[in-house]
C-alpha cells in the first residue's frame, strides 16, 4: 500500500486543524500545524492557515509574515491576498501608516484577481476608509454587498461611510437592515444611538 501524497497529507492537517479552530482550541490547531514536516510547511495552504490563526490570536508579525509566504507561493489565490490585507490593515489601525498603504496595494490585487467571496472588497473598503477615501470605500462596500446581501461586516462599514460622508439617514437605513439580521450587533447598536441622536439634533 502506498504511502499518501504530500498534498493528501496537507489536506488531511488542514481539516483537523480546521475542526479544532471550529471547536475553539486555536492553541491546538496552531501547534498541530506546527508539528508538520517542513516539506507540508511549504505548501502556500499551510502558510494562509497558519497565518490565518496568527491573526485570529492578534499575533500579526506572525500573521503578516505567513500571508506574504502564502501570496508568494500561489500569487492567483485572491483569498490569500485578502487575509494578507486584511492583517496588514490591523497593523494600520494600530498606527503603522506604512501597513495601511500597503493593506490597499494587496487588497486592490486581490479585487482585481475577482474574488468569489466578498471579504476582499469589504476589506478594501475598510482600508479606504482608513485613508479617508469614503466614495471609494462605499463603492467597496456596494461591491461586497452585491455578491453577499447579508454580509454583516459590509453592511456595518457601508453605515460607517455614508455617516462619514454626512449621508445620516441612509446610514440609519443601512444600520437598521444589519440589526434586522442580527439584533445583538452591539456595534451596530451603539452606532444606531449616535444617528437617531445626530438626526433628532439635526436642523429641521
Amino acid at each position: 500500500m502506498s504511502e499518501p501524497s504530500w498534498q493528501d497529507q496537507l489536506d488531511e492537517l488542514l481539516s483537523r486543524a480546521t475542526r479544532l479552530r471550529s471547536e475553539g482550541d486555536r492553541g491546538a490547531a496552531a501547534r498541530l500545524l506546527d508539528a508538520a514536516p517542513e516539506r507540508i510547511k511549504a505548501f502556500g495552504s499551510w502558510k494562509y492557515a497558519r497565518g490565518s490563526l496568527a491573526f485570529e490570536a492578534g499575533d500579526l508579525p506572525t500573521a503578516v509574515e505567513q500571508l506574504e509566504a502564502a501570496v508568494e507561493r500561489e500569487p492567483a489565490v485572491p483569498e490569500f491576498r485578502a487575509n494578507l490585507g486584511a492583517a496588514l490593515l490591523e497593523q494600520g489601525r494600530q498606527g503603522d501608516a506604512l501597513a495601511l498603504r500597503r493593506a490597499r496595494e494587496v487588497l486592490e490585487q486581490a479585487c482585481r484577481d475577482e474574488p468569489k467571496l466578498p471579504h476582499s472588497y469589504t476589506n478594501l473598503g475598510t482600508a479606504k476608509l482608513a485613508l479617508e477615501d469614503l466614495e471609494g470605500a462605499l463603492a467597496c462596500f456596494d461591491r461586497a454587498l452585491a455578491m453577499d446581501p447579508n454580509h454583516l461586516p459590509s453592511l456595518y462599514n457601508r453605515g460607517a461611510a455614508l455617516k462619514k460622508l454626512g449621508r445620516l439617514k441612509e446610514s440609519l437605513a443601512t444600520v437598521d437592515r444589519l440589526l434586522s439580521l442580527d439584533p445583538r450587533f452591539q456595534a451596530a447598536i451603539d452606532a444606531r444611538k449616535g444617528l437617531v441622536a445626530q438626526l433628532e439634533a439635526a436642523p429641521r
